[in-house]
């Protein structure tokens, strides 16, 4: 993100216009605002050929085509040394569904607590998901393990209290459960929490737990069950390559409404290696038992391979080639559901771009 010398358009209902930066403005000022005010947009983009099978034979998604995945534009303002907020649009355009979306992924206003604590209120990143991308890296090229199979949400609404010093980082989330694309009221609300660890130098050791309905207790029907999830994971990075593993165990955590009972676990294990400071190889494999109670053979299994170069400060691109399968029975993905009555294959080869400013 680049400072702003100048607010390019901040409009208020009474209209407070556009306000030049000057130095040693008093805070909540217009030109305070000018000076503590950062825009940024980053953009995951594909082009690719896919090949989904059902049971061996064609299904829909199958072809040539150009995604926006994910397009960010984040306006970040300082109100004073205490106060700011954050405003953040997700964007994605889908050519296998054709389908355009505009969501609010962050508008939270923060209060720094000191001691390297932060209060956030509104929809604010969670406190697993957005933590593992950094660790993972390659989120351009495929949501991590958890957000992949959609046993979690990347943000949600409600209070998030987090904060770091030394080794020690951690976050916990009071939230309605539904994710930040369903801010829905419900009875209750969820709590998320992670707690991570750098044991010594890159290697980083993490922990997250979550609890609730996921939003879907409302008036007058109520929820059968309430889900759990655990998450582990261990990472190490180093100048020039970084690994990783990491697991999760769900309880119920698609059986909220029903009266039955499920279970489902997982694990993802990833890594890169830098070959020179602007191509990297990676590779990542992951197996998900999505339903171990109630379709005990439903399983999925995942790999992607690739190469990455850096183009510039702004640009990353990769070659990259995906193969997931899903046996006996069907599973949504990222990727789109997966499966067949027998097993379905998803293969996708092409390139992979972040665009970030």
């Amino acid at each position: 993100m680049k400072r702003l010398s100048v607010v390019a358009a901040i409009v208020m209902a009474a209209g407070l216009g556009v306000a030049t930066a000057q130095a040693g403005a008093a805070p909540g000022s217009l030109g305070y605002l000018g000076a503590h005010t950062t825009l940024g947009m980053k953009f995951y983009l594909d082009t690719s050929y896919i090949q989904n099978q059902s049971d061996g034979q064609n299904v829909d998604s199958t072809g040539y085509g150009t995604d926006v995945k994910r397009g960010y534009l984040v306006l970040n303002t300082d109100f004073n040394d205490q106060w700011s907020m954050k405003f953040q649009t997700d964007f994605n355009y889908k050519s296998v569904v054709g389908e355009t979306v505009v969501y609010l992924k962050n508008l939270y206003l923060q209060r720094d607590l000191g001691q390297g604590m932060k209060l956030r209120i509104g929809v604010a990143n969670m406190p697993w998901i957005p933590h593992d991308e950094g660790l993972y890296r390659f989120r351009y090229v495929e949501n991590t393990l958890i957000d992949r199979t959609h046993f979690g949400n990347s943000a949600d609404w409600g209070l998030h209290l987090l904060g770091g010093q030394g080794r020690l980082n951690w976050q916990v989330s009071l939230v309605n459960g539904g994710g930040y694309k369903h801010p829905e009221r419900s009875k209750g609300m969820d709590i998320a929490a992670r707690v991570g660890y750098r044991v010594y130098r890159g290697l980083h050791l993490v922990v997250g737990a979550y609890a609730g309905d996921r939003g879907e207790s409302r008036y007058p029907s109520g929820v059968q069950n309430t889900t759990t999830r655990y998450d582990a994971a261990l990472a190490y990075e180093a100048r020039r390559f970084n690994a990783g593993v990491e697991y999760f165990y769900a309880d119920d955590w698609t059986t909220v409404l029903t009266p039955q009972s499920d279970s489902a676990d997982g694990y993802s294990v990833f890594g890169s290696y830098s070959l020179r400071p602007d191509v990297a190889v990676f590779a990542r494999y992951d197996y998900v038992k999505p339903s171990k109670d109630l379709n005990p053979g439903l399983k999925n299994q995942y790999y992607n391979a690739g190469v990455q170069f850096i183009i510039s400060k702004h640009i990353r691109l990769a070659a990259v080639y995906k193969y997931s399968k899903v046996d006996n029975g069907f599973f949504k993905t990222s990727n789109g559901t997966i499966g067949g009555t027998s097993s379905g294959k998803y293969q996708e080869i092409g390139l992979w771009m972040q665009a970030s400013f």
